[in-house]
């Protein structure tokens, strides 16, 4: 999806919420808090208006924070 692409219908009709600056540090209006144990994660939203499908995408941040966190979490288990 952030290459444009759907990839349940294959439509191009995939948007992205607009980047704006809010708590001093860039952040995606459309932009998802995940709460963990230890910290917030923040993942981008994509929509396709075509199949009404949405992915959500950690940011770089959350990425490394999640690899850290997650493992030992008391309230996400790993998909086995």
């Amino acid at each position: 999806m952030k290459n444009g692409t759907c990839p349940e219908c294959k439509s191009s009709e995939v948007y992205y919420g607009k980047v704006r600056e809010r708590h001093g540090g860039l952040r995606d209006e459309h932009q998802v808090v995940i709460p963990t144990d230890a910290d917030n994660l923040y993942a981008d939203t994509y929509i396709c208006i075509a199949c009404g499908s949405v992915r959500l995408f950690l940011d770089e941040q959350s990425m490394k924070n999640a690899a850290a966190i997650l493992p030992r979490s008391k309230n996400w288990n790993q998909v086995s």
